[in-house]
């Protein structure tokens, strides 16, 4: 994990971590292993934060507001997104493998080309929440059937 990043959030919040996304398009950032829920500062939220293409495998979100994030191309293997709000959030194309969303807010969030195998969604809010049909977990193919 890099801390310049968290240094960053720290200082400036969301809008100026996005500001320095857009002037440094292709700079790798790492947040791998880093535990969002027990930051050694108050933050807030990550509302509208730019995290595509990141390295977040094993990165806990606990309990974090991430409306309208955008975690495309992101490497989100066993990350732990257990109770919280998501709505709106694009993962598109990222890697969710054994991913954590119990409990979790998924109002308009888009898992379109994701690879979702072994993801938890246990107890989860659904509404108009994007999935390819291929990727459709069992449990949400099995309520449809007993819905229709």
């Amino acid at each position: 994990m890099d801390t310049k990043f968290f240094e960053l959030l720290k200082n400036g919040g969301v809008d100026a971590f996005n500001e320095w996304r857009k002037k440094y398009p292709n700079e790798s950032v790492n947040f791998a292993e880093s535990d969002f829920d027990r930051l050694p500062f108050n933050l807030d939220g990550l509302d509208g934060i730019n995290l595509s293409g990141a390295n977040l495998q094993g990165t806990i979100f606990k309990r974090m507001s991430l409306k309208r994030a955008n975690f495309k191309d992101a490497n989100l293997e066993k990350a732990d997104f257990a109770e919280s709000d998501l709505e709106e959030a694009s993962f598109e194309n990222a890697n969710l493998q054994k991913a954590n969303f119990v409990c979790t807010n998924l109002v308009e969030t888009n898992f379109q080309g994701a690879n979702i195998q072994g993801t938890f969604f246990n107890d989860s809010h659904f509404n108009t929440t994007k999935f390819d049909e291929s990727q459709i977990p069992d449990f949400l193919k099995a309520l449809f059937i007993e819905l229709h």
